[in-house]
């Protein structure tokens, strides 16, 4: 059973502020065809992204379109020369592979402003693992929240002679709202390659707010929000 405001999102009524609460100055929140995203004008880089999937939309009528493009809105930077021999993969936040429903999110995912400078054995490897996953809930629990991004150290490292950010970490948040069965879980992983299992990166999603300073949900009852976010649920979820 949906939660009211997943029925409310889908109806497009959803106010980001309910979902995602934070009080970054430099912030410009955007919504770009199939998701939510801040960007940061200031670091030039995308501090989050957000959307719902749900089974539905697990139908493939669009393939890759593999054309990556600088948003009108963020110009100022060329990202694609700051990539090119950089080593580094242009990894997608939301993930193409979730967006395969409609022609114009394909597209749209493959904005810059969607993408972050990811190491590749980490992108290929345990991430992908990590998105197939995410897919695999959505078909046992037809709706999930999904929200990614990267976190940086205080001295973090840059790409290319236009300096785009490194994240040093990325993290991925996924809420089961079902009204009758709600759950949550939160990972973190270097931007690195790593070897063990996803399980071994779960982390409370209490602690990926410290880090981001960020409030996942506000609307949630404290005693939920206790029991969600505070502690690692890894065997509320079918792996």
């Amino acid at each position: 059973m949906l939660s009211p405001i997943i029925e409310e999102a889908l109806n497009g009524q959803i106010k980001i502020d309910s979902i995602i609460r934070g009080e970054k100055i430099d912030e410009k929140i955007i919504y770009n065809e199939a998701f939510y995203l801040s960007f940061d004008t200031v670091k030039y880089t995308t501090n989050w992204t957000f959307y719902i999937h749900t089974k539905q939309k697990r139908i493939k009528r669009y393939s890759r379109t593999n054309h990556f493009y600088n948003d009108s809105l963020f110009n100022k930077v060329d990202f694609a020369s700051n990539y090119r021999k950089s080593g580094y993969d242009r990894g997608h936040l939301v993930p193409a592979g979730d967006v395969t429903y409609d022609s114009m999110a394909m597209i749209s995912s493959f904005n810059y402003i969607n993408i972050c400078p990811q190491v590749p054995s980490l992108n290929r490897g345990s991430w992908n693992k990590l998105e197939n996953q995410v897919r695999n809930w959505v078909d046992l629990y037809d709706s999930l929240y999904v929200i990614t991004g990267p976190i940086y150290s205080s001295n973090y490292r840059c790409l290319g002679k236009d300096s785009v950010p490194i994240p040093d970490y990325f993290f991925k948040v996924i809420f089961d709202l079902d009204t009758n069965d709600s759950k949550a879980i939160g990972f973190i992983f270097p931007n690195q390659k790593v070897y063990d299992e996803l399980e071994n990166y779960v982390v409370p999603i209490d602690d990926i707010e410290k880090e981001l300073q960020l409030d996942f949900f506000p609307f949630l009852e404290e005693n939920l929000e206790v029991i969600l976010e505070k502690s690692i649920q890894i065997e509320n979820w079918n792996w």
